[in-house]
């Protein structure tokens, strides 16, 4: 043992001196528990280097030696972690990557004798979060360090999610260990081996245990060759051993991960060790927070980090196939088991009829069948799933339990018996206690049912207090009843005691020992045949089935299921299907379906493929139905109107009516595209979607709806709400006024400007209703039978509209109940940029960011107009220009003052104080950031709706405008920058508009949310239709009344002019008669 100073001895100070291998280190003496227990506690000491910079993905290295007394009175960081499948709280002070650190609690006993056992705990989190400074000190000290007990408790940090277990490639031999998660635990467990005897713990008596992925990672040391001979017993606590693991486990989200990231692109060769050298590079310099921010922004998605992945050789952590392993385990004793109820996954498999009966919908609990065999190549595959689907709907406690049996039950009852087969003793058993309500301190609004618990983790309060609720005088009995159960097979390798007669594990009689409590907490001990029925169908019927079973040793047939199992896997309560028309990333519909999702809804959202990135970059919540797109499709969009040609899209009437055409044309393609994909319509018809959610940018979406059989319509608008909807919904668009959508008026409307305006609305119009509305009716009829539809009813009928923008950053157009301004709904909350980013708005004074947007691309603009961009750039060298500019074909010099990047975090930096200059195209999302940032903007408008935005900027005088065919003439527009740069009255009305922002009284999200389920609710929305949708132009303009009133003012004038006129000529004659 290490330096123990005399005053621990008489117990006179609260904090000891320990000395070991790296140094001198100070602990503390715990508070002393309710019942007057007090341990010592070392908090927070390195059992590694920390894995910073280079060796982020790099295995674990020895601890640096401590240079002065190392404070171990409080704990460390905890590792980095985000991840949306908790209701733990992110806290980013107290998380960092130098965040390998071990805990040990012990007592004094310990500390004189030496000679304690030890519990080697792994926490739980399902290796993606969650830290052991979750756990409650004073629990672990009363149930450890108690005198009789005397265990020296350790816990530790590793590292989690993409940070422990990123997997670009198995097959390459990189510079990024795989793993490493697993080789952090190794190295904490080889730390304990070698320093335990410093607390007072006997290194040769360690038990090795865990709950939870916890308890799985234990159990992978346990059988790993570089594990089993540190340890002395095994304690598994509702998590054993996966087999097989997969080789390539992980990948998928990792690339995503890594895409999401900007380190990977379309053309990075997956394969090519150069190019995944270069994606390992640049996740390095990327930093920790944001990296595990774009975790869990995937992992929300529904990719997650899997945990460890099968490794083979001797560099390997595994070394063997697990299944090898797991036939030659470790001699020694193990007590291992569950909690009755577990997860109960299967009860998405449930339903409930109308009259309230419950049901089993066997297409879902097919899928969740089919989940379990994804690992495996089975020769007789059907007849296995069908014998799956028979056992599991018979019976709806059976259906519940269907995952926990052959993730739960059945390995733990397996791992007693390979235990007992090897010659060590095993201890099964189950908790059936059920947890009262209170005493687990559950905070996401948990609903509690008697018949759910105990469920997974609800035992570890009494063990570690996690989420420690409410203790009575029972509850803190059955701690201590069931602690001792723990503390005794610890202690002398098996859990009987006078109290508890527990016998060894048999194969013959699968008996186990059931953990429960009467009212005189009275326990039932010993019983027989554990979870007999689903041992019986997994251990013996399904291997007759199935006939020959190979390991399948790749994801994909898991990842090909993975969005069916996390459709089925939650509870909602509207399904609504999002169809986004738009082509760019942050269109709004994306939004409100991740909206709508966290609001508790089932939403799917459907999509076209234009971008192998597209399907991990749309949304974060919700399931997908993709579609991906011909390459004559994708060639006819990218390579039209809106992309190549977009240059050249110009403000004159005629060019802009033409091109209208031109759109419409690209878009019906598209609309037949959809219409033609009969799985898909077949898939959603069947699943009986409440409402469907689509962009009104064209009419396709007017068709869909009733393609597909859903009732209920929401519209959205990803710019100021088009003036034909104006039209459909019987308002009258005050073409006087305001502007059409990709016409630019700055102020009050000329002679000129109302009469292009008046003709641009008039002929489009006419060619929406007359031309494209025929067109796509002939789509949907050849579809549909021949069966006729009205688009302008459907649009008329819908139940909302929601407008992609706000009441003070639009011209001010006629509005119904029906329309709700989101403006805003795609922004997130701005986060301190990173160093990197930090870094270089540092460098010079002045700081100006460019972006046109996701659809600009530099190859589609010409030469000159790069050429006269760049030359400005360079001729304002106090500025720096952060470009974002996805670059293919430039072959000139770049200046020195400009930093060009695929990808920006552009919320984080247009809200960067440093920040002088917001070059845009003008773009609505990208006005929209601009506003809540307070950005003073220049735009350069490209195409569509973006000269009519450039118009609202001028008039809010938050802005400039410059004309993109002078893109050319360097010095105007390095003249036009500096300018706006310096203009004060710019930057004080961008702040104003932001207060309005701010300050605006109804927040997007809330909006898209309590509208939605409004919808939800009603049957039927006829309420407040407006009658004039469905007048003629004669009734909604009244020309009859005033036709009219205008010939009775006609008669009344004629008759007084006829009558006055008799009068005047009657008066003439009279006056001639009294002449005469």
């Amino acid at each position: 043992m290490g330096y123990l100073p005399f005053y621990l001895l008489n117990n006179s100070f609260d904090n000891i001196f320990l000395n070991f291998s790296t140094g001198l280190v100070l602990g503390r003496k715990s508070k002393p528990t309710d019942s007057g227990v007090e341990g010592f506690v070392f908090l927070g000491i390195p059992y590694a280097k920390p894995p910073l910079k280079e060796l982020r993905y790099r295995k674990p290295q020895d601890p640096e030696p401590f240079t002065r007394l190392f404070n171990a009175t409080q704990f460390g960081n905890a590792c980095l972690w985000n991840s949306t499948i908790t209701n733990q709280k992110l806290n980013y002070t107290k998380m960092d990557e130098d965040c390998l650190q071990i805990n040990v609690y012990t007592s004094k006993k310990c500390l004189l004798d030496s000679d304690c056992s030890v519990a080697f705990y792994i926490h739980g989190g399902g290796y993606n979060f969650d830290s052991p400074m979750i756990l409650n000190e004073s629990v672990i000290v009363e149930n450890f360090a108690k005198e009789g007990r005397d265990v020296v408790f350790v816990t530790f940090q590793y590292r989690e999610g993409s940070f422990g277990f990123l997997n670009l490639n198995y097959k390459l031999n990189l510079t990024a260990d795989t793993n490493v998660g697993m080789f952090d635990m190794l190295q904490a467990l080889k730390w304990v081996k070698k320093e335990i005897s410093n607390f007072g713990g006997d290194p040769n008596k360690i038990t090795l245990t865990g709950h939870s992925s916890g308890s799985n990672a234990a159990s992978y040391l346990f059988v790993s060759p570089k594990g089993k001979d540190l340890i002395h017993q095994g304690l598994f606590m509702s998590g054993t051993r996966k087999s097989p693991l997969y080789v390539d486990n992980n990948q998928n989200v990792s690339r995503i991960i890594a895409i999401e990231a900007g380190c990977a692109f379309d053309t990075t060769n997956w394969d090519n060790i150069d190019d995944v050298e270069k994606v390992i590079e640049c996740l390095k310099k990327i930093e920790g927070p944001q990296l595990a921010a774009i975790q869990g922004y995937v992992e929300t998605f529904g990719l997650r980090m899997n945990g460890p992945h099968q490794d083979f050789g001797p560099n390997s952590f595994f070394e063997l196939s697990v299944k090898e392993l797991m036939d030659d385990p470790p001699k020694v004793n193990v007590m291992t088991g569950t909690v009755s109820e577990e997860q109960a996954d299967g009860l998405s498999a449930i339903e409930e009829s109308s009259n309230g009966t419950k049901f089993v919908n066997k297409q879902k609990l097919q899928v969740l069948c089919q989940s379990i065999f994804a690992s495996l190549t089975i020769e007789h595959y059907e007849p296995t799933i069908q014998a799956c689907i028979e056992e599991y709907s018979s019976d709806l406690y059976r259906t519940k339990h269907i995952i926990d049996d052959v993730v739960f039950f059945i390995p733990h009852l397996n791992d007693a018996r390979s235990v007992a087969k090897a010659g060590g003793k095993s201890y099964l058993y189950q908790f059936n206690y059920s947890v009262p309500f209170g005493v687990i301190d559950f905070k996401n609004n948990y609903t509690f049912l008697k018949t759910d618990s105990p469920r997974h983790s609800d035992e570890i309060v009494y063990l570690y207090g996690l989420h420690m609720g409410r203790f009575g005088d029972k509850e803190r009995k059955i701690a201590e009843k069931f602690s001792k159960i723990i503390t005794d097979f610890i202690n002398h390798g098996e859990p009987t005691s006078e109290e508890v007669q527990w016998t060894p594990f048999k194969p013959s009689m699968n008996n186990y020992f059931v953990i429960d409590f009467d009212d005189n907490l009275t326990m039932p001990g010993m019983a027989r045949n554990y979870h007999e029925r689903a041992n019986t169908f997994w251990n013996d019927i399904i291997p007759k089935i199935e006939g020959k079973v190979e390991p399948n040793f790749f994801e994909t047939n898991y990842i090909n299921l993975l969005p069916l199992i996390n459709m089925i896997e939650d509870n909602y309560t509207y399904s609504p299907i999002i169809y986004p028309q738009s082509y760019y990333k942050n269109s709004t519909p994306p939004k409100i379906a991740d909206t709508l999702s966290l609001g508790g809804h089932n939403v799917t959202l459907m999509t076209l493929g234009f971008s192998s990135l597209e399907k991990s970059n749309l949304t974060k919540y919700s399931h997908f139905i993709y579609m991906p797109v011909s390459v004559r499709l994708k060639n006819e969009i990218f390579n039209g109107l809106m992309f190549d040609k977009m240059w050249e899209a110009s403000q004159h009437i005629l060019l802009r009516l033409l091109n209208l055409n031109i759109l419409g044309e690209e878009f019906l393609h598209t609309c037949e595209y959809i219409f033609d994909q009969d799985e898909i319509t077949e898939t959603i018809r069947s699943s009986h979607f409440d409402i469907m959610i689509s962009e009104i940018f064209i009419l396709c979406p007017l068709a869909l709806s009733t393609h597909y059989g859903i009732k209920k319509n929401i519209f959205t608008s990803p710019f100021p709400l088009s003036e034909l909807a104006y039209s459909y919904l019987g308002l009258y668009f005050p073409t006087s006024s305001i502007p059409t959508q990709f016409l630019r008026i700055e102020g009050k409307m000329s002679f000129s400007d109302r009469m292009s305006n008046y003709i641009f609305y008039t002929v489009e119009s006419l060619y929406l209703k007359y031309v494209l509305k025929g067109q796509l009716q002939a789509v949907y009829m050849r579809k549909n039978n021949g069966k006729l539809i009205d688009t302008e009813k459907v649009f008329t009928k819908s139940s909302a509209i929601f407008i992609n923008t706000m009441p003070f950053v639009d011209f001010q157009t006629p509005l119904t109940p029906r329309m709700h301004y989101i403006g805003g709904i795609a922004l997130s909350k701005p986060k301190p940029l990173n160093k990197f980013f930090d870094n270089l708005l540092s460098i010079r004074k002045y700081n100006v960011f460019f972006s046109l947007g996701t659809l600009v691309y530099e190859r589609h603009m010409p030469k000159s107009l790069k050429i006269g961009l760049f030359e400005s750039f360079s001729k304002l060298p106090h500025v720096t220009f952060i470009v974002s500019f996805p670059i293919h074909n430039i072959t000139f010099k770049l200046p020195d003052n400009v930093y060009i990047y695929d990808w920006i975090p552009q919320n984080d930096l247009l809200h960067d104080d440093r920040l002088n200059l917001f070059i845009t195209h003008g773009g609505q999302n990208s006005i929209n950031e601009a506003v809540a940032a307070g950005r003073c903007m220049l735009s350069i408008p490209v195409f569509g709706d973006q000269e009519r935005n450039s118009g609202m900027i001028l008039r809010l005088k938050i802005g400039h405008i410059f004309n993109k065919v002078n893109l050319k003439n360097s010095e105007l527009l390095k003249n036009t920058i500096w300018e706006t740069i310096n203009d004060k009255e710019c930057h004080k009305n961008s702040k104003k508009v932001q207060k309005l922002y701010n300050l605006f009284p109804y927040k997007s999200n809330e909006i898209v949310l309590k509208v939605t389920e409004y919808i939800g609710n009603t049957e039927d929305f006829n309420e407040i239709i407006f009658d004039s949708a469905y007048l003629n132009v004669i009734e909604f303009f009244n020309l009859d009344v005033i036709f009219v009133l205008f010939f009775l003012l006609f008669i009344k004038v004629l008759s007084i002019y006829l009558i006055a006129k008799f009068l005047y000529n009657q008066k003439i004659v009279i006056n001639k008669i009294k002449l005469d």
